[in-house]
């Protein structure tokens, strides 16, 4: 008995191999001749991939299209929790995709992230794909586990979709932050001009300008950000430019009119935080501009 349970099994394993194989050259004919002596269309690999997923990476749509008709399950995840549609959103493969949402009940599968195939089309910047599963039902405002939406994942041109479709400009991840946090120049300049707080705090009450680059930070002053916003242990925006050694930025606070004195906790100044993390010039610069590194 057990003798033959694993001769079938080799068996199977066998016929496995030569689909998966086949599915890899793209040799139609041999994948339906394979399919016809039964094989089963959705047996899984090592890595928890089906010959489905092997097609969709590759960009076959012809082989797609044959193991769809033989019944494979486009539903069926690989070992990181991702559908043959992710695979085909991340690559902008939107006749596979449209294949496949055909056979399927949402678009909104999630793989170990939490992230549908929407997120995988924004971070890849493909709007067409995006306009696709929205128009198949996508939820635009579906979070990861770590609280973020597509939006926190576009480029300008998803985000204009994104928002056109329903996107929260103003959506939280875990950390508290919104898109403005974390985004462009280009991206800023969109979302400040529909309304975005450029004062927002997050969990650590860090505002946009304190993460942003001198680029970015340029705008956020255009738009009235706060200069001397202060997080929970008292630094601003220059105390963390100091911390940085970045020295385009601390003088475009300076500039602006940053205090350039201000106090943290501690009784730091951005040219003690400048000294204490070694940026040695950049606390020269900053004490040639009026700063002290104690005040008394």
């Amino acid at each position: 008995m057990l003798t033959w349970l694993a001769d079938k099994f080799k068996r199977g394993q066998e016929a496995s191999d030569r689909l998966v194989n086949a599915v890899r050259l793209d040799n139609i004919a041999k994948v339906e001749m394979i399919l016809a002596e039964g094989s089963d269309v959705n047996t899984l690999d090592s890595r928890h991939k089906t010959p489905l997923c092997h097609a969709v990476e590759r960009g076959y749509l012809g082989i797609c299209a044959l193991l769809l008709a033989y019944g494979a399950d486009p539903n069926i995840k690989n070992s990181h929790g991702e559908t043959p549609l992710h695979l085909a959103a991340m690559a902008n493969r939107i006749e596979i995709a449209t294949a496949l949402l055909d056979r399927m009940t949402t678009p909104d599968v999630v793989d170990k992230d939490g992230r549908t195939p929407l997120h995988f089309a924004a971070d890849n910047g493909q709007p067409e794909i995006c306009k696709l599963l929205i128009k198949k039902g996508a939820n635009v405002n579906i979070a990861d586990v770590e609280g973020e939406t597509p939006l926190f994942f576009a480029n300008r041109m998803v985000a204009e979709l994104l928002v056109q479709s329903g996107a929260d400009i103003h959506w939280r991840n875990r950390s508290g932050e919104t898109v403005l946090h974390l985004t462009s120049k280009d991206l800023a300049e969109y979302l400040l001009g529909l309304g975005s707080d450029v004062n927002v705090r997050d969990n650590k009450m860090w505002t946009p300008l304190h993460f942003a680059n001198s680029e970015l930070a340029a705008l956020l002053i255009q738009h009235g950000a706060d200069l001397n916003a202060t997080d929970r242990y008292g630094w601003t925006p220059l105390h963390f430019a100091a911390n940085r050694g970045d020295e385009e930025k601390t003088l475009l606070l300076i500039k602006a009119g940053a205090e350039i004195n201000a106090e943290d906790r501690y009784g730091y100044t951005p040219m003690t935080v400048a000294y204490n993390t070694n940026y040695n010039n950049l606390a020269r610069l900053i004490g040639m501009h009026g700063g002290v590194s104690q005040v008394s």
